[in-house]
């Protein structure tokens, strides 16, 4: 996709003659593009050169850009021109992917506000590029004397710098919450006003704002949450194997509630009495490092599937220390051609707010903005453990595919 945004252009509706007509006024102000055919206009959104679109309202092309927008592609901020309708319209059409709308009829001015505020994102994003632009153009003369070793992290810091931006604003435009709740609030202020200047909202569009508030909030607690978590000392304290065992057993019993939503079976059945050893750790946070890992592996596994906890205590060898290795197996599951993790994503899924699979389930109350995974493994790290996700393949009947998500602590 094309970063080059043009800084002060729009697209154009080709079949809506009012747009052409009011356009022509104000193309002295605002640059205008209009394709020769719808088709060419879709094209065009999906190019990625356009911060915004204004099209005439229909329904069915709204679809087909709601489609593209799940597929995670990025859209211009689309501004939709219609007649006046009633609140539970309004909500389906933002629900469809509009970003405002603007009501008949129109002027010059209200079209220019409508238009100010849609740039206001583009525009920034636009800024942040150069300046990542020109931070890579910096870095780039640094690189020539300060050898490949340096060179390669910049580039993996730029990298996730570049993507985490992009994986946020994915997150908060999937499921309830952030992106939803600011629509619905737009559209409360173009609703047509009471003579006391109130405005009247039915019941069912007041559920669906308390509901993406109350997402919201729950979002931004766990953002909270985890950076608490993150920047408190933990409380390290010597651990035996088999009180890890339990740990985890306590872990299994807690989510047994959250396995029954899809007719999961968690299995677990460890032995650890007899198992010298112990781990330096912190139980709070080790606990929900065991939780978001069940968690996982429920939410990206078929329904009425098994999810297998494996504990091994591996003894040091000259290669490697001894160390306590947790195993979370869950059967692949394909989404969108997509079947398990990626060997590409095998890295990434530990990226702040990335996720393979774009779908958000809101029943299992987790970290489901793409925080889980960087969240346990950055608890893990400072108990100088480490965890890794990838796909194997079932050694029974060599078909089935499987996603295992592997903790390690190093034990004495």
């Amino acid at each position: 996709m094309s970063s080059a945004y043009h800084s002060e252009g729009i697209l154009l509706d080709p079949t809506s003659t009012q747009l052409r007509s009011l356009f022509a006024s104000l193309i002295k102000y605002v640059p205008a593009t209009i394709p020769e055919n719808r088709e060419h206009f879709v094209g065009m959104m999906e190019s990625g050169i356009f911060p915004v679109a204004v099209i005439e309202y229909d329904e069915p092309l709204l679809e087909r850009l709601h489609g593209l927008k799940s597929t995670g592609m990025i859209l211009p901020q689309i501004i939709v021109l219609l007649d006046r309708c009633d609140v539970e319209d309004a909500v389906r059409i933002m629900q469809l992917g509009a970003d405002d709308l603007i009501f008949r009829p129109i002027d010059n001015r209200r079209i220019i506000s409508h238009l100010t505020q849609a740039f206001r994102p583009a525009h920034n994003l636009l800024l942040r590029r150069r300046e990542d632009r020109q931070k890579r153009e910096r870095l780039e003369q640094h690189h020539q004397w300060t050898g490949a070793r340096n060179e390669m992290t910049q580039r993996n810091e730029e990298r996730l710098m570049d993507s985490l931006f992009y994986h946020l604003k994915t997150g908060l435009n999937q499921g309830k919450g952030p992106a939803v709740l600011v629509g619905l609030v737009q559209v409360i202020e173009q609703l047509p006003r009471e003579d006391d200047g109130s405005v009247k909202l039915d019941r069912e569009f007041l559920t669906l704002l308390d509901e993406n508030a109350r997402a919201t909030e729950h979002f931004l607690g766990m953002v909270d949450q985890v950076s608490e978590t993150l920047s408190s000392q933990p409380k390290y304290e010597p651990c035996s194997v088999r009180k890890v065992g339990d740990l985890l057993g306590e872990s299994v019993d807690h989510i047994q509630e959250k396995a029954a939503i899809r007719g999961h079976m968690i299995v677990y059945d460890a032995d650890l009495n007899d198992r010298p050893g112990s781990v330096e750790l912190d139980r709070r946070l080790i606990a929900s490092c065991f939780e978001e890992a069940l968690l996982n592996a429920l939410r990206f596994s078929p329904p009425e599937s098994f999810v297998s906890v494996i504990v091994q205590t591996m003894a040091s060898t000259s290669s490697a220390p001894a160390c306590m290795k947790i195993s979370f197996l869950n059967t692949a599951m394909a989404y969108e051609g997509i079947t398990g993790i990626p060997e590409s994503a095998e890295r990434q899924v530990f990226e702040p707010f990335f996720r393979v699979h774009k779908t958000v389930d809101e029943r299992y109350g987790t970290l489901d903005q793409g925080l889980g995974l960087f969240y346990m493994r950055s608890i893990l790290r400072r108990m100088s453990g480490e965890c890794r996700l990838n796909n194997v393949r079932g050694h029974i009947d060599g078909t089935r595919d499987y996603v295992i998500l592997e903790m390690t602590l190093p034990a004495r």
